[in-house]
């Protein structure tokens, strides 16, 4: 019987020396994902963080960091993917929202696997009084925020509420210490996110603050009951459920209790584990198969992915270039 591959963690030597081993912070996504997994899960299966791509074995790597002409035939390259298009040519890619399209391609051609994306570390839960409802919280880049938020006329709305918006700083998205709401909201579109996690929602849950969400997959996929959170899909309902919330301490109080039974859901332990079962169920077993592939089979496999993945960039080229006509058209 062969011994099971090695499981190699790639993080550049430039990135790796960013990381911060005793106080983790966000530094990027790239290497967050990657460390946190490799660190999480290297109690359970032997692995190792690595700064180069080995010849053989199991690597698992971000998508930033694969180059788009990396195929490997005595190596099986599991591709973690962001809000970013497919790797052309690694076997396997890890997603982290359920409905990402990428689960619905064509399973021979496209392998992929749905594990939730890690929590913040070391969240600071919020340490307000349900007497206030003062503080709501955007924890992302402002950038992503809806533009409808960002306007004088919505700001003086929440002033007339007497609340203030604050977009954290990335350094202190572990910290909802003044929060009285989370604010996650990057469009009004339905599943205009299907490849953002939802981890904006737990977060939330585990710090113990009530959330008002826009109609993305991510959370839909996670929503059990109304108390999970408030859904809106426009700036008028955005401004009623916070009337709601302000208005409402006893709706507070519950979606607070029930956020944090929640939030069991989403533990280091829990997360840790479907790494864990995708390596041991998923990956080895898929990396034998490869092995045992003759290369005639192997290069055909990576000609109808390279097939396939630049047809994905001519749609990808020919809706953008029709979205824009429509808005140049307006």
């Amino acid at each position: 019987m062969k011994p099971n591959p090695i499981i190699f963690f790639y993080i550049s030597e430039e990135d790796q020396l960013k990381i911060d081993y005793r106080n983790f912070k966000v530094v990027s996504g790239a290497i967050n994902w990657t460390y946190q997994t490799y660190s999480n899960i290297r109690g359970k299966i032997e692995c190792k963080l690595v700064d180069y791509f080995p010849d053989e074995g199991i690597l698992i790597a971000h998508r930033d960091y694969l180059p788009d002409r990396l195929k490997e035939k005595k190596l099986l390259i599991i591709c973690i993917k962001p809000d970013r298009r497919r790797s052309p040519f690694a076997q396997i890619h890890v997603v982290q929202n359920q409905k990402d399209k990428l689960l619905n391609s064509n399973k021979k051609l496209w392998e992929s696997c749905f594990i939730h994306y890690w929590s913040q570390p070391d969240i600071i839960k919020s340490k307000t009084s349900l007497k206030q409802f003062e503080n709501i919280g955007f924890f992302g880049l402002q950038r992503n925020l809806v533009s409808d938020f960002k306007t004088s006329e919505f700001k003086r709305r929440l002033k007339k509420l007497n609340l203030t918006l604050k977009i954290i700083p990335k350094e202190r998205w572990n910290d909802y210490s003044n929060i009285d709401a989370v604010l996650a909201v990057r469009s009004f579109r339905k599943d205009s996110a299907y490849n953002k996690p939802a981890t904006k929602l737990y977060n939330a849950w585990m710090a113990g603050v009530p959330v008002i969400a826009g109609p993305e997959s991510a959370y839909r996929a996670e929503r059990r009951s109304k108390l999970d959170y408030i859904e809106i899909n426009s700036v008028e309902g955005t401004i009623n459920a916070l009337k709601e919330l302000k208005e409402n301490a006893e709706l507070r109080k519950n979606m607070i209790e029930n956020g944090f039974v929640r939030a069991k859901e989403f533990t280091v332990e829990k997360i840790t584990q479907e790494w864990v079962d995708f390596i041991n169920n998923t990956a080895i077993p898929y990396y034998k198969i490869w092995r045992e592939m003759p290369a005639w089979k192997q290069n055909l496999f990576f000609f109808h992915r390279f097939f396939s993945y630049k047809l994905e960039g001519l749609k990808i080229r020919i809706t953008s270039r029709w979205v824009e006509r429509v808005y140049r058209g307006r």
